[in-house]
C-alpha cells in the first residue's frame, strides 16, 4: 500500500482550542479540512480526568503472593489473557454511510458461506429449487395425465353401472393387485378369449357368493330350516358351525314349503364338499339334489 495515499486521506488540522471548565472537564475544539472534498469540519471533545482510589490491606497482599490465583506466576498468565480493543476510526458524513454499507454487505457474503451443490443435477443450487428436477416432474405429470386418459378410454362399464375389470385396464398401472382381483381378471380374460362378455364387479361378487351357496331341491314338504341345520348336515359329516344361514323357500300365500332351499356355508371348498357328499342321498323319505348355485348358473356365463 502506498503510504502517501494513506496520509492524503487524513484531515488537515487548522486550529485546536482547549477550554478549561469549572466542573473540572476540558473542551477540545478542533477545526480541520478534508483533503479530498475540501470541506471544513469542527470536532468537539469533552475530556474529564478521573482518579480511582484502591484500598489494599498489607496482610492480605502478603498472603496473595502465595496463592495460585494471585501469585506472581498467575499474574503473568492473567496478563496474557487480557484483551486490547481494536482501533476504531470515526468517519464523518457520507464516508461513514458508505463504510457501513460495505461492512453489512461483507457480513451477508460471509453468512451465505459456500453454496451447496444439488444432489440431483450437480448445479450450484439447492435440490428443492433444481430446474431439471422441476422439468422432469412436469413431464411425469403429463405422462400420468395421458395414462389416465387412456385408462378412461379402455374402461368398460356394465349395465348395472359398475366397472368391468380387465388386464388391459391395469396394463402399465402401478398398483397392488390382490389375489381375488387377479382371479377376477383371469376369469374375464378367459371369457373374452371364448368370445363372451366379461363380468362386472357386482357380477363377480355375486359369483363368489354363489360358489359358497348350496341349492337343495326335492326336499320333503314337511322339512324345516332347523331340520336342515340339525339333521341333514350332521348325518353327512358336517357340523352346524359350517353353516352361515339357511333360507327355505315358502309359498307367499299359504306359507308352505316349496321343496327347495338355499344354504350359505363358510367358504366355497365346504360348499363343494357338501354338494359331493349330499347329492343323491335320501333325507326324510325323498332323494335330494344338492349343487352349488355357481354350477347351477354356470350356463348363463
Amino acid at each position: 500500500m502506498d503510504s502517501t495515499a494513506v496520509l492524503s486521506d487524513i484531515p488537515e488540522i487548522i486550529k485546536r482550542e482547549v477550554i478549561n471548565k469549572d466542573d473540572g472537564t476540558k473542551e477540545i475544539i478542533t477545526f480541520s479540512i478534508d483533503p479530498v472534498t475540501n470541506i471544513k469540519h469542527k470536532t468537539v471533545q469533552l475530556v474529564k480526568q478521573m482518579v480511582f482510589l484502591e484500598r489494599k490491606s498489607s496482610a492480605i497482599e502478603e498472603r496473595k503472593t502465595n496463592w495460585n490465583k494471585y501469585g506472581k506466576e498467575a499474574l503473568a498468565t492473567n496478563l496474557e489473557k487480557c484483551c486490547i480493543a481494536d482501533n476504531v476510526n470515526f468517519m464523518i458524513g457520507d464516508k461513514y454511510l458508505e463504510s457501513k454499507k460495505l461492512e453489512e454487505s461483507s457480513k451477508k457474503e460471509e453468512s451465505k458461506g459456500a453454496v451447496r451443490k444439488c444432489d440431483f443435477c450437480g448445479g450450484n443450487h439447492m435440490k428443492l429449487s433444481c430446474p431439471v428436477r422441476k422439468q422432469m416432474r412436469q413431464e411425469q405429470k403429463m405422462k400420468d395425465q395421458q395414462q389416465m386418459e387412456m385408462e378412461e378410454e379402455n374402461k368398460s362399464i356394465s349395465k348395472d353401472g359398475s366397472e368391468i375389470p380387465t388386464w388391459e385396464l391395469f396394463k402399465g398401472k402401478r398398483t397392488f393387485l390382490s389375489s381375488k382381483l387377479k382371479e377376477r381378471l383371469n376369469k374375464n380374460q378367459e371369457l373374452i378369449d371364448q368370445g363372451k362378455e366379461p363380468l362386472s364387479e357386482l357380477q363377480f361378487e355375486k359369483l363368489e357368493e354363489d360358489k359358497k351357496t348350496l341349492f337343495i331341491r326335492n326336499l320333503n314338504l314337511n322339512v324345516t330350516e332347523e331340520d336342515i341345520r340339525r339333521e341333514l348336515f350332521p348325518i353327512n359329516g358336517f357340523t352346524m358351525d359350517k353353516i352361515e344361514r339357511v333360507n327355505l323357500v315358502k309359498d307367499r300365500n299359504t306359507g308352505a314349503s316349496r321343496g327347495f332351499a338355499y344354504v350359505v356355508v363358510i367358504d366355497a371348498e365346504v360348499a363343494e364338499a357338501c354338494a359331493e357328499q349330499m347329492n343323491g342321498k335320501g333325507f326324510m323319505s325323498t332323494i335330494i339334489n344338492v349343487e352349488t348355485l355357481a354350477s347351477k348358473n354356470m350356463n348363463k356365463f
